[in-house]
């Protein structure tokens, strides 16, 4: 069984420099740095009032789980990575979305809107060494139809999704034969034949990674590697799908990646120069009204999620269930670090205001839990 365990690890390797724009050149980045405010020392929301809730335990996570559009997500079976679940809160049980044909196949990220679904799937024997396709699923069901494909074994990371109710948004790489590319696309549900390449380069010219939607803007990271005596330095752009040019450098803190957005905030998190942008940082979050920007002071997190009022994060311990809350700016532990027991946890992801995560003893497989939290 192909299984979490290795998501629990305490840190992810550092990305390898992967070798001009046919996209359009972003903007100089700001030398200013803005202010940044201390979290407010307002108790949080009492963690009695949030009921964590567990699915059965056949039911288990092969690469992680994902809260989207009201559902947790995550591929997995009895014995393969090749299948796509989802489980709605208050129904009976979940349901099998996707099977592939390919056995050896591995569904390595699923998002999903009111549109239906869209996910990446890898098969070394079905596409090749380092291959992967991405699908669209409309419903549970329904055919899958292919979106994008790609051929990048040297990169060793398969593509980042973005779904909302207009569009379905990626980054990737690719390996053609005149040398690795990295590329930012997207596709309409007007017409999910015709994607649109946003830009398509050279790695030198920055890997793009972690794409996120907001109405028309989307967001997306880029790492340099190596561009600096101190090691990578990263950054986050975003651009307009309706009206795409030059895209606009995020004035955040430094080295600043894994962007997740809503039309009041922007999240993410920094990596010291040291240190891959894949790996463990700080997580900051402006308010986009007044541009004041708040740390969130839960130190070593990694992958932010945004919901209504909550931001969740893993956190390099895996031994704390927190999140924050946007609205009283302080930090909310669903299982005080003391009560946790030899229990793990990982996986954190919100959407709307439903949490998921997964939880993992060192003799069972991992777990995948939920909670509603506060409006």
């Amino acid at each position: 069984m192909r299984c979490a365990v290795a998501l629990l690890a305490a840190g992810i390797a550092a990305c390898e420099p992967m070798a001009s724009a046919s996209g359009p050149r972003p903007s100089p980045v700001p030398t200013s740095t803005p202010a940044i405010a201390s979290p407010s020392p307002t108790a949080s929301t009492p963690a009695a009032r949030v009921e964590l809730h567990s699915l059965d335990a056949s039911f288990i996570p092969v690469v992680s789980v994902r809260s989207s559009h009201g559902q947790l997500l995550w591929a997995g079976g009895l014995s393969s990575a090749a299948e796509l679940w989802r489980y709605i809160p208050g129904t009976a049980e979940p349901e099998r979305l996707y099977t592939s044909p390919r056995g050896d196949s591995v569904i390595q990220d699923a998002v999903a809107s009111g549109r239906g679904y869209a996910f990446v799937e890898t098969s070394p024997a079905g596409f090749g060494e380092g291959g992967w396709r991405i699908f669209y699923l409309p419903a549970s069901g329904a055919d899958a139809i292919e979106l994008d494909r790609g051929l990048a074994p040297g990169a060793a990371a398969p593509p980042t999704l973005a779904m909302d109710e207009d569009h379905v948004a990626w980054a990737s790489f690719d390996e053609p034969a005149d040398g690795p590319r990295s590329r930012l696309r997207v596709v309409a549900f007007q017409d999910v034949s015709k994607v649109s390449t946003l830009i398509d380069h050279p790695i030198a010219d920055g890997l793009l990674w972690y794409p996120a939607l907001n109405g028309d803007e989307l967001w997306y990271g880029v790492i340099h590697a190596e561009a600096t005596p101190a090691g990578d330095e990263s950054h986050l752009e975003s651009l307009s799908i309706a009206e795409p040019s030059a895209p606009v450098v995020f004035d955040g803190v430094e080295n600043d990646f894994n962007p997740a957005v809503t039309s009041e905030y922007v999240v993410w998190k920094t990596v010291t120069p040291e240190f891959s942008a894949l790996n463990w940082g700080t997580v900051y979050v402006q308010d986009r009204k007044t541009h004041s920007v708040v740390q969130v002071p839960v130190p070593d997190t990694n992958r932010p999620t945004i919901g209504e009022r909550f931001i969740a994060f893993e956190e390099i311990t895996h031994r704390r269930l927190a999140v924050y809350d946007l609205r009283t700016r302080s930090v909310l532990d669903l299982i005080p670090p003391s009560e946790q027991g030899n229990a793990m946890v990982g996986g954190q992801s919100i959407g709307g205001n439903l949490l998921a995560f997964f939880t993992q003893t060192e003799a069972a497989f991992p777990r995948i839990g939920w909670a509603f939290l506060p409006d």
